[in-house]
């Protein structure tokens, strides 16, 4: 039952004056709404718009400056319209969990040393971390260096 219907309908009940015709006619727009509440189900996005996994920061290095993070995959260049720049990111494991490390270009040449220019090739080694503090957009903040970096040394399937 469509709202003006239903105003036209009351309209019509109240000036008979009988309380049971009222009910009914409440009663039937009611459930004309859960059927249709039933057929469009609100569609809660937070799950679908949330990251699906994390970024390491300087604070996840601080607080386990042991750990290495496993490099999973190949890196994958993002530009960054609010920062204005481009980021390296490298997807891997840190204490467990899928994180993502946005390379800068300092690390990035590190590691490109040790691992070669081509991020397929970085894949299933491991990095080691540290911070300081650095100025960035007139803030200081901490910032992630890479440390040490462990090449795999034997591919799976060799």
């Amino acid at each position: 039952m469509k709202t003006e219907e239903l105003i036209e309908e009351l309209e019509k009940v109240l000036n008979s004056g009988s309380v049971l015709q009222i009910e009914v006619t409440l009663l039937t727009y009611i459930n004309s709404l859960k059927s249709r509440q039933e057929k469009r189900k609100m569609v809660n996005v937070k799950d679908f718009t949330a990251p699906t996994n994390k970024f390491l920061s300087a604070a996840d290095i601080t607080a386990s400056p042991s750990t290495l993070f496993d490099i999973t995959d190949e890196a994958v260049l993002q530009t960054s319209e609010k920062f204005n720049n481009t980021r390296l990111l490298i997807p891997g494991i840190w204490l467990e969990e899928d994180t993502t490390f946005g390379c800068s270009k300092t690390n990035a040449a590190i590691i490109k040393k040790t691992l070669g220019e081509e991020t397929k090739n970085w894949v299933g080694a491991k990095l080691k971390f540290a911070t300081h503090p650095a100025t960035i957009r007139g803030e200081i903040v901490q910032v992630i260096d890479v440390v040490e970096i462990v090449p795999l040394t034997t591919k799976i399937g060799q």
